[in-house]
Formats: structure tokens, sequence, C-alpha cells
């Protein structure tokens, strides 16, 4: 018995040529590598149980969020650039369901109290559809909505006739009319001049900075490249930019007059008011 004993013993004890990797070395490998950072555990011959420090090792992302978009923001296979959660332009989808419901037109009122359209649900689709127009129609080859000959403006304001009854206006909607006209022109000629600020070389910016809305409008986007350049417009936007760095207090009420909100909080307070009572 003794005999046996001893012969398992030494059996146990004989170290096998190629010890198989465990488990435990790989579970206990990390915790060695954070406390002896940069110091190697096993020998380097042991490939199955040698530990990365914390630093060395990568989390791999899974398949479904990898990142394929290249740098010019098209997606590496080729098919189709990567979209972005941007609202789209504005199209007159709305007022044209209306009138396709209604079968007329939209008529345009005028309310002295706000200066602007009787509801504010009806200025902002009017103030959003003159802006399509601009964009869409306006040629941009003057400095303001005012200087612009009054036929073209008759021309750029008729586009708005497909939705919008404009036969029976008055003197005083006439004007509300224009003066949306003027602040969405004066609007978009700014949002050009930012684009044509994104070019370092004036030339490159008119050889090949055209803005897709501009695509068959060539010269109003020449006219433009011209007119930013210009030492009285450099001045002037110097001045204006100026101007509004020593503003202290900023208030945006968005497109619809501060009466509409007005009148919305005032309502709000009567209700709740009559609620509580």
């Amino acid at each position: 018995m003794s005999d046996l004993i001893r012969r398992r013993r030494s059996v146990t004890t004989t170290p096998s040529p190629e010890p198989p990797a465990r488990s435990a070395s790989a579970a206990t490998a990390p915790a060695l590598m954070v406390e002896l950072p940069g110091v190697s555990q096993t020998p380097a011959s042991s490939a199955s149980s040698v530990a990365q420090p914390v630093s060395a090792r990568r989390r791999h992302r899974p398949a479904s969020t990898t990142d394929t978009t290249s740098t010019d923001g098209t997606v590496a296979s080729g098919s189709q650039p990567a979209k972005k959660n941007t609202r789209g332009p504005c199209r007159q989808l709305k007022t044209a369901k209306v009138t396709r419901v209604t079968n007329s037109r939209i008529s345009i009122g005028y309310d002295e109290r706000h200066g602007a359209a009787p509801t504010a649900e009806l200025h902002s689709s009017l103030a959003h559809d003159v802006g399509h127009v601009v964009r869409t129609h306006c040629p941009m080859r003057w400095k303001s909505w005012k200087v612009m000959p009054d036929e073209i403006k008759m021309g750029v304001r008729g586009q708005l006739s497909t939705n919008y009854n404009l036969e029976d206006l008055n003197e005083e909607s006439l004007a509300y009319v224009n003066r949306l006209f003027g602040e969405r022109y004066k609007q978009w000629k700014s949002d050009l001049h930012h684009h044509f600020q994104a070019y370092d070389d004036p030339e490159v910016a008119l050889r090949e900075g055209c803005p897709k809305e501009l695509e068959g409008r060539e010269d109003s986007w020449a006219w433009l490249c011209t007119h930013f350049q210009a030492p009285d417009f450099v001045n002037k936007t110097q001045v204006n930019k100026g101007n509004r760095k020593k503003k202290t207090l900023l208030h945006h009420s968005g497109s619809r007059p501060f009466s509409y909100r007005m009148d919305a909080r005032r309502r709000v307070i009567i209700i709740s008011f009559l609620f509580n009572f």
C-alpha cells in the first residue's frame, strides 16, 4: 500500500511538458495586471495566458452600431449618404392641402391690433410660404426688397396666388405682405452670406459654392459674391456685428408678433380662473 502511495505522488508531482491553459489563469491575469501595471506575469511563450494592460484592451462595438460613414458624409459602401435629423424646406404643403379640401384660396386678413393676420396660425403659414417663395423664385440682385423694382415684386408675390387670394388685398394688407417679403428676403440674404463666408477664397466660392436653391439662377449668386466683397457691405457687416456684441438683453419671440403670445397667455389665465372659481 505504501508503494502505491509513493508511486502516485511521483506521478502527480512530475511536470508535464506542455501544461494546458487553465481558465483560472485568464481570470486572475487582469487583476494582477491592475495591481502591477506594465509587468508581465507569465512567460511570453505561453500566448494563451498572456494578459494585456487595461489601456491596451479594446471593446468592440456591435455590428449594428458600427460607424460606416466616411469623412465626406457618405456611407462606406457607397449606397446612400448619411441621414441627418433636420427639418426640410417649406414647400407650402399644408396650405395646398387646405385649399384642396376647402376648394377655395386662403384670404389674407389684417388685424390692426397685431399689425398682422388676425390669427397666429394664419400669420405663421403665410410667413413660411413667403420664405419658400423668396428662396425658390426671387432673384437675389438687389440690396433689399425695398429697392427691388415693382414689376419684379409683383411677379414674386404672384407665386402666392396658388394658395392665397391676392386680389382683395387692401392697402394695409398689401403693406403687411410686403413687410413679410422684406423680412424673408433679408433673412435669405443673410443665410447666403454665411454660406459665402464658409469658403476661404472668394473665387472658389463663386466657382463651386453656388447653393442648390440658386441652381438655374447662377447670375444671382455671381451678383451676391461681388456684393459681399464690396467695401460698404463689409464695413456695415462689421458695425452690425459689433453692435450685437454690445447687447446685454437678448429677446427672441420667433416669427410671431409678441401680441399673439400675450393673447394666448391671457386666455390661459382666464380659463384657469373660471375653473378655479
